[in-house]
């Protein structure tokens, strides 16, 4: 089981990803205009596709960060994390 929920951070927000055992950040923006106004997002938290509402309608398929539809070319930027088991750490 998994989901996301949006946080402050990053260009126009970041994506966190909670897994199984493990957390994925994502910066929001879109790879193809690299700005705060063209952010990806879902419609719900169970969306797979996120896609660019914004500017240029790419889809990023949630999971890995890879584009399923362009014009993007380039994966959303990962974010490194870290979880202590009380605090989650996102760093660049």
């Amino acid at each position: 089981l998994w989901g996301y929920e949006y946080i402050n951070g990053g260009v126009g927000g970041i994506i966190l990803m909670q897994g199984m055992d493990e957390f994925i950040a994502y910066d929001r923006s879109c790879t193809n205009e690299k700005n705060s106004n063209c952010i990806i997002s879902g419609d719900n938290p169970s969306d797979l596709v996120l896609t660019c509402l914004n500017c240029c309608s790419s889809k990023f398929i949630i999971t890995d960060g890879s584009v399923s539809e362009g014009p993007a070319n380039q994966a959303l930027r990962k974010y490194n994390t870290f979880f202590d088991g009380e605090l989650l750490y996102i760093t660049n």
